[in-house]
């Protein structure tokens, strides 16, 4: 199918490499140069390794919410290996996932950005959770 793909700048069509060889790619990155062509393909493709240069980098920042972002990169980093078997892309929560590693990206840069003193909730610009009455942080006791 690879040399077809290279006679078929617009690729074969959605859905319609069964249709040609009988079969489902099992392979997303093959399956995204069959389904939209070469613009599409290379678009992917550049997604993917945005996202796997991003995800490495956000687990090795120092951050509130590292390992979340930690768990978060481990499972998707599987599935876009797992897409070199199986066509992942019509997973809803690969997109969720890759999502919440940009997210998580971006509120770990801004975090980094903000001042030393503010708080992770002050550093990517939502509030602080309230306080309740009598707490040892509200009236300064201990215990």
């Amino acid at each position: 199918s690879i040399p077809m793909l290279l006679d078929l700048p617009n690729g074969f069509g959605p859905t319609l490499f069964r249709d040609t060889f009988c079969n489902y790619p099992h392979n997303t990155y093959i399956n995204a140069f069959a389904a939209y062509g070469w613009l599409g393909g290379i678009a992917y493709l550049g997604l993917i390794t945005a996202t796997v240069l991003v995800g490495f980098s956000l687990v090795f920042r120092r951050s509130p919410w590292q390992r979340d972002a930690i768990a978060c990169w481990s499972a998707l980093f599987l599935l876009i290996l797992q897409g070199f078997q199986i066509d992942t892309d019509h997973w809803r929560h690969f997109y969720v996932q890759m999502g919440l590693t940009w997210g998580l990206m971006l509120a770990t840069v801004k975090f980094q950005a903000a001042p030393l003193q503010a708080t992770p909730f002050q550093a990517i610009g939502s509030a602080a959770p309230a306080q309740t009455a009598g707490s040892p942080v509200s009236t300064g006791q201990t215990g």
